[in-house]
């Protein structure tokens, strides 16, 4: 710190030293009166201890898709949960310009399900697509259903997976 106010002369070498000095503060300040708000500034993804428990559930649709399917897959949590995050991928897509899209619905049956999701989850063969959570509730006993969109004719997606990842 010596070397840096060593080379500064007269009234300017004070302001300097000061602006300096209280920066520092301001900065340990923060990090002792909120330690948490740099840890959450580091890692946007909610790490949980290893005491509590996350389930990862993968559910593959095998076979090629060609047309729009509402309940292509459904389950019924055995549990009340948290949802954390949905994913999908593709393992085949054949064909041009198509919007596809997987939504999840959880609700007392598939017919009366509102989707879990703020949109639809678009479908990607060369990365895993993150869903944005609105309703992160399930209740105990819901029915969880999957919803498989093709915005138009001609083309499919082959080998789909979703990974939903929930808390207990």
């Amino acid at each position: 710190m010596k070397a840096v106010f060593k080379h500064m002369r007269g009234k300017a070498s004070l302001m300097a030293q000061l602006v300096v000095i209280a920066v520092i503060f301001g900065v340990l300040a923060a990090a002792v009166i909120s330690p948490n708000g740099i840890k959450n500034a580091i890692a946007s993804t909610q790490n949980y201890p290893p005491s509590t428990p996350v389930y990862a559930i993968p559910i593959n649709f095998s076979g090629a898709y060609t047309a729009s399917t509402s309940n292509v897959a459904a389950i019924k949590m055995p549990y009340a949960a948290r949802l954390v995050g949905v994913s999908t991928i593709a393992r085949v897509y054949s064909g041009t310009g198509a919007t596809q899209t997987l939504d999840v619905r959880a609700g007392a049956t598939c017919a009366a399900a509102t989707s879990v999701l703020a949109a639809p989850v678009g479908l990607s063969t060369t990365a895993a697509t993150e869903a944005t959570i609105s309703t992160a509730a399930i209740a105990d006993e819901s029915m969880v259903c999957m919803d498989y969109a093709l915005g138009v004719s001609g083309v499919s997606n082959t080998d789909m997976t979703l990974l939903m990842t929930v808390v207990r």
